[in-house]
């Protein structure tokens, strides 16, 4: 089976997708899915074709998705078949009010710190986070 990793961000930098082969457990690792034809579309008919950089990673000029656009990945692999994935959109960003840092120690009494963020998305579409 054809496993793909991406994630596809409002960063203006190239974009990322990997793409590999499903193995079994005492094999020796993925092996790469090599010659496929990668891209992005949006709702408008723009595409955004990547290239293979190395076996199994395809990248793309540098690019950004955009919070107005419905968005979906198309891989066409070297041994024809085809993957589109559903169409997906950016959620709003989110602005952070409030960062706090607080030292803590857990049960074991182990030092740590914890990190705290407030925010507030009034639209309730951000429900995942990236730091």
């Amino acid at each position: 089976m054809l496993v793909i990793e991406a994630t596809i961000t409002n960063e203006m930098r190239e974009q990322e997708v990997r793409l590999s082969r499903t193995f079994e457990f005492e094999s020796e690792g993925p092996m790469a899915e090599i010659g496929a034809a990668v891209m992005v579309e949006d709702n408008l008919g723009n595409e955004v074709l990547f290239s293979e950089v190395e076996p199994g990673i395809y990248r793309s000029q540098p690019m950004l998705i955009e919070s107005d656009r419905e968005y979906h990945l198309k891989v066409d692999t070297s041994n024809g078949k085809s993957y589109i994935s559903s169409s997906e959109t950016l959620p709003s960003s989110t602005r952070i009010d409030e960062l706090t840092v607080e030292r803590i120690f857990n049960d074991e009494g182990i030092e740590g710190v914890d990190i705290m963020v407030d925010s507030f998305d009034p639209s309730g579409s951000s429900r995942n986070y990236h730091y």
